[in-house]
């Protein structure tokens, strides 16, 4: 059963993020693939995880702890508030967890699909992040993920970014772990 803040979510979502609408919908599609089955699906980095609001899925958010000085200042990582805030306001949420994907102890082959919205852009150890992703994801399992379009943004000016990638780099560097890469712009 959905909670007020849910519902009141979902009555103004055409007028938030658009990246967020979009990674919904994408989510909303490969959850009905599902059926009447409710996948696991793994929110990377997602901090109060709005685009899974009202997805037929039993959601686990994993992020940082907030600790640094520019993950304050740049709203990065989550803290106890987070987690008790977004799971007082949230009917589908399983658990909310510190964890790091590079170097996670999640067990394997637990989730149905992972989602990490603007997160890889952010990420020291890239390759250790895919593969655990990977790792993470039941055989078939669906990774969707954003990330700033390097093509475009050529010059880093994000102090907590490591890198932007271009097109044929992500292609390359998912399908070191993944067989079927797809990659587009969300924004041309």
């Amino acid at each position: 059963r959905m909670k007020l803040f849910e519902v009141q979510y979902i009555l103004l979502r055409p007028f938030l993020l658009p990246l967020h609408n979009q990674v919904h919908h994408e989510l909303k599609s490969i959850i009905k693939g599902y059926g009447s089955l409710k996948p696991k699906l793994l929110d990377i980095g997602g901090r109060k995880s709005h685009y899974t609001i009202g997805l037929h899925a039993d959601v686990t958010i994993t992020d940082l702890p907030r600790e640094s000085s520019v993950q304050q200042q740049l709203h990065l990582g989550i803290n106890d508030e987070i987690i008790r805030k977004t799971l007082e306001r949230r009917s589908n949420i399983e658990q909310i967890i510190f964890d790091n994907m590079e170097e996670t102890s999640l067990p394997d082959q637990t989730f149905d699909i992972a989602v990490a919205v603007e997160v890889l852009e952010h990420v020291e150890k890239d390759a250790d992040f895919i593969h655990n992703v990977y790792r993470v994801l039941k055989p078939g399992g669906v990774f969707f993920m954003t990330t700033p379009n390097g093509d475009y943004i050529t010059v880093v000016t994000n102090p907590d970014h490591k890198r932007h990638y271009r097109h044929r780099e992500l292609v390359h560097k998912l399908s070191r772990c993944f067989d079927e890469v797809e990659v587009y712009y969300a924004v041309s």
